[in-house]
C-alpha cells in the first residue's frame, strides 16, 4: 500500500501521545499528597484543568486550522514536556497549578489537529474505507498503549512516585522528534497564492467554525449525539471501581488492575478485528453505527442488574469494547461531512460541546448517589443511564431517518 508508512507514523504519534499520560495514571494522586497537598488543593488543580481546557479548546482548533496542524502538533508535544517536568522538579503548589495548565494546553493544541493532520498527511480520503481503517486501527494501538504504559507507570511509582514523571517526558519528547521528522505536505489549507499570515485568518477560521460546524444542518446531529455519548460513558470513566465494589465488598486493588487489563484488551481486540475487515461495504455503512449503539445500550442496562461481579465484569469488557468502536465509527461519519479546511477548529468545537455531556452528568450523579454511604451500591445508577443510553440509540436513529429524508448520509 502507498501510504503504509505515513499511516504507521501517524498511529504511533498518537500511542504515544495517548500513552505517555497514562504513565501517571496510577500514581499522580499519590505523588501529590506525597508532595504535601490537600485533597482540597488537588481537587482545585482539576478545576483548573478543566477550565483550561474549556477555554482554550476553540482558539487552539482555530489556531491549527491558521498556522498549520503539525505546528499545532509540536506546539502540545512542547506543552507536555514543560508541564511533566515541572511535576517532576517543581515543590510547592504555585509550580504544580503551572504544570496543570501546561498539560492542558498540551490536550488543546492536540484536540481536532491530530485527526486533521492525519487525514491530510495519510492522504485517507483517496482510499475507500481507508479513513475506517485508520481509526479503528488507532482506536485498537491506544487501548494496548494505555493498557502497557499504565501498567508500567505503576511499576515505576514503586521504585519512585517521581519516576513515571520522567518516563511521560521521555515519551513525548520521543513522539516529538518523530513529528518533526516527518515533512508536512500540506503547508497551508488556503494554498501558497492565497496564503494570509494567521493572526489575519482567524475571523476566516472562526466563521467557518460556526458555519461550516456548529450551525451547519449536516453536523448537528452528531454534536447533539456526542454530548449524550459524554453524559453517558461517565459513570463508566468514573464510577467502575466503586460499582464493582459494590457488588464484591472483598474487591482489592489488584483485581480492579485486572479489571483494567480486561476492558483495555478487549477495547484493543475489538478495534483491530474491525480495523481489519473495515474495508467492506457493509462495515462502512451508515447502519452499523445505530447497531453498535443499540449492542451498547443493551450491555449497559445489563450492569443495571443485580447479578454476580465476575458476569457484570464479562458484560463490562463488552460493553468498553463495543462502545470503543460504535464511538469510532461514529467519528469517522462525522469526518466524511467535514471540509479538511476547518477540520480540526471544528473537532475542536466539538470536543468543547461535548463536555458539556460530562459537566451535566456529574451534576445528576452528585444528585443520585448517597453521600452518606462509604461504598453505595451503583447498581441504581448504572440502571438509570442505561436508560439513558436507550434514548440515545432512539436520537440516532431519528437522527438519521431525518437526514434520509433530506438526502444526506450523516450516520
Amino acid at each position: 500500500m502507498k501510504y503504509v508508512s505515513r499511516f504507521n507514523q501517524m498511529l504511533t504519534i498518537d500511542a504515544l501521545f495517548e500513552g505517555g499520560r497514562m504513565f501517571v495514571g496510577a500514581t499522580s494522586v499519590t505523588y501529590l499528597l506525597h508532595a504535601g497537598l490537600s485533597l482540597s488543593q488537588i481537587a482545585f488543580l482539576k478545576s483548573i484543568q478543566a477550565m483550561t481546557v474549556l477555554l482554550g479548546e476553540v482558539p487552539t482548533g482555530v489556531l491549527a486550522d491558521s498556522m498549520g496542524h503539525k505546528k499545532s502538533l509540536l506546539a502540545s508535544s512542547l506543552f507536555a514536556v514543560l508541564g511533566f517536568a515541572l511535576y517532576y522538579w517543581g515543590e510547592g503548589f504555585n509550580f504544580f497549578v503551572i504544570a496543570e495548565i501546561l498539560t492542558a494546553l498540551s490536550l488543546c493544541f492536540w484536540s481536532g489537529a491530530f485527526e486533521a493532520f492525519a487525514i491530510d498527511e495519510a492522504k485517507l480520503e483517496e482510499t475507500p474505507g481507508e479513513i475506517d481503517r485508520f481509526f479503528h486501527s488507532n482506536q485498537s494501538l491506544n487501548s494496548v498503549t494505555v493498557l502497557v504504559f499504565g501498567l508500567l507507570g505503576g511499576f515505576l511509582g514503586h521504585l519512585g512516585l517521581a519516576l513515571p514523571y520522567l518516563a511521560a517526558i521521555g515519551s513525548y519528547i520521543f513522539m516529538g522528534a518523530l513529528l518533526w521528522s516527518i515533512p508536512e505536505t500540506l503547508k497551508t489549507h488556503a494554498g501558497s497564492s492565497e496564503y494570509v499570515p494567521w493572526f489575519k485568518n482567524i475571523k476566516k477560521h472562526l466563521k467557518a467554525t460556526f458555519t461550516q460546524g456548529l450551525l451547519h444542518p449536516a453536523l448537528m446531529p452528531f454534536f447533539i449525539a456526542n454530548i449524550l455519548i459524554q453524559f453517558t460513558v461517565q459513570p463508566l470513566l468514573h464510577y467502575w471501581q466503586p460499582y464493582f465494589q459494590s457488588l464484591n465488598a472483598q474487591l482489592g486493588t489488584e483485581k480492579q488492575g485486572l479489571i483494567f487489563a480486561a476492558y483495555c484488551a478487549t477495547s484493543a481486540l475489538f478495534g483491530a478485528v474491525y480495523a481489519k475487515y473495515s474495508a467492506k461495504s457493509f462495515l462502512r455503512s451508515p447502519k452499523i453505527t445505530i447497531v453498535l449503539f443499540a449492542v451498547f445500550s443493551a450491555l449497559y442496562c445489563l450492569l443495571g442488574l443485580e447479578s454476580p461481579w465476575l458476569f457484570a465484569v464479562i458484560v463490562f469488557c463488552l460493553l468498553q469494547g463495543t462502545l470503543s468502536i460504535a464511538r469510532t465509527s461514529l467519528g469517522v461519519r462525522m469526518n466524511e461531512n467535514i471540509d479538511s479546511s476547518s477540520r480540526a477548529s471544528i473537532l475542536s468545537s466539538l470536543s468543547l460541546i461535548s463536555r458539556l455531556g460530562m459537566v451535566g452528568a456529574l451534576y445528576v450523579i452528585g444528585q443520585l448517589v448517597p453521600a452518606q454511604q462509604s461504598v453505595p451500591s451503583l447498581v441504581p445508577l448504572f440502571k438509570y443511564f442505561g436508560f439513558i443510553s436507550v434514548g440515545l440509540v432512539v436520537l440516532i436513529v431519528v437522527g438519521s431517518f431525518i437526514n434520509q429524508r433530506k438526502k444526506r448520509v450523516i450516520l
